[in-house]
């Protein structure tokens, strides 16, 4: 599919493993100006499912390889650490919250850096990074976002915003969802002995 982008010279994409955790790295060596991570996702997210969507792009002069004119795939460069291109300016979080959110994002993403205006999705995320956040803010800030709400409010400065009107949300007790599952077991139990004396009546 990047192949068929009018800028694109030549392209190889590899699925990198990290933490167990497997992603994809798009290697592109652009047929003239550079184009940056944001124009190639939108590009892609027009072709394909959003999984089949690298999470990062890396542009080269050329592809590396072997004497004998194959890929070298162990010359690749490891793909993160910078933050993309991307439209939107960088501007620094300016608050406690929006630092924190902005923290989570780069350690998720692996990324230096994260604007306050930056989205999620055009870092690199995608649906199962997103849930990583998820847990992350958890463990942060002691709320549970749904998330359907991380996919409204995909920026930085957007879910900020969100959490400070919507306020601290209630944890929720892994200890009565526990008792809750007990009660439940007790139940069947009871259940399946009550069909059993039914039976042998």
């Amino acid at each position: 599919a990047l192949s068929c982008h009018p800028g694109i010279r030549e392209t190889v994409v590899l699925a990198c493993e990290e933490e167990g955790e497997t992603r994809l790295a798009a290697y592109v060596v652009p047929d003239g100006s550079p184009l940056g991570a944001e124009t190639l996702r939108a590009f892609l997210r027009e072709r394909l499912p959003e999984p089949m969507v690298p999470s990062w792009f890396v542009a080269l002069d050329a592809l590396p390889r072997t004497p004998n004119g194959k890929l070298d795939r162990r010359a690749m460069p490891l793909p993160g650490g910078e933050r993309p291109d991307l439209e939107a300016p960088f501007v620094e979080p300016g608050t406690d919250l929006e630092r924190t959110i902005a923290e989570v994002w780069r350690e998720v993403l692996r990324l230096d850096r994260v604007g306050l205006y930056d989205n999620f999705f055009d870092l690199g995320g995608n649906s199962l990074t997103i849930a990583q956040v998820r847990v992350h803010l958890y463990h942060r800030l002691a709320q549970d976002l749904p998330l359907v709400e991380l996919f409204r409010f995909p920026t930085v400065g957007a879910l900020a915003s969100y959490l400070d009107r919507s306020g601290p949300q209630e944890a929720p007790s892994f200890a009565a969802v526990e008792q809750r599952v007990d009660k439940a077991k007790v139940a069947l139990e009871r259940q399946r002995r009550a069909a059993k004396a039914r039976k042998a009546g």
